[in-house]
């Protein structure tokens, strides 16, 4: 009997320990707000900017005990849903410019160490201006060109959240992803973009 009121109690004190933890990780990132800036790589090398804003919509927090036989050792993993809505644009020399508003959901796995991945689809809107040169009584002219588009895309992600393991209210991530315009092309333009930056965790100013 005494063996059963130690198991009771060591495996109560385990659940308290896992508890708190998960509290305090909870408490850390429930309901995050972010701006975010990044380079937009336009097939990587053209030059962009992007500036965003996220919205965590809904977080759940697993738990379990590691295999090892330590009580206060646990793997946890969030699962969060976010809500993005981002501007910026880019330029390709001597062809096009690019400028663009997107509306992003997206889902989000990550770790306690706040490594994490994410997937997304999102929907906007993109203008791009392309320069043409003519010559009129014999002056050369430039006259820019317009297109509007309404775009679509799907993204993956892999950043860390360091303020789970540095407790610095700071992300990176990179972010690969294909953008569809359509129309004024017979079957759609295609982009691919990859994205490289940064976030800061507007709860650090609360």
């Amino acid at each position: 009997m005494k063996v059963l009121y130690t198991l009771i109690f060591v495996l109560s004190v385990a659940a308290i320990q896992a508890q708190d933890t998960l509290s305090e990780c909870y408490a850390k990132t429930r309901g995050s707000k972010s701006i975010s800036l990044s380079y937009f790589g336009e097939m990587i090398t053209h030059p962009g900017l992007k500036i965003g804003y996220n919205h965590q919509l809904h977080l759940k927090i697993h738990h379990k005990k590691r295999k090892s036989e330590k009580m206060d050792e646990y793997i946890y993993v969030r699962r969060s849903y976010l809500l993005g809505i981002s501007a910026g644009g880019f330029n390709h020399n001597r062809y096009q410019s690019g400028y663009f508003t997107v509306l992003e959901p997206k889902y989000r796995v990550e770790s306690k160490s706040g490594l994490f991945y994410e997937m997304g689809l999102g929907g906007g809107y993109m203008k791009t201006l392309t320069p043409s040169i003519y010559v009129e009584n014999g002056d050369l002219k430039e006259k820019y060109f317009h297109n509007d588009y309404f775009i679509t895309s799907i993204s993956a992600s892999i950043g860390r959240n360091m303020s789970l393991s540095r407790n610095v209210p700071l992300e990176w991530l990179i972010k690969p992803q294909f953008i569809y315009a359509l129309p004024n092309f017979p079957k759609g333009v295609g982009y691919f973009v990859l994205e490289i930056g940064v976030s800061y965790n507007l709860k650090a100013l609360l």
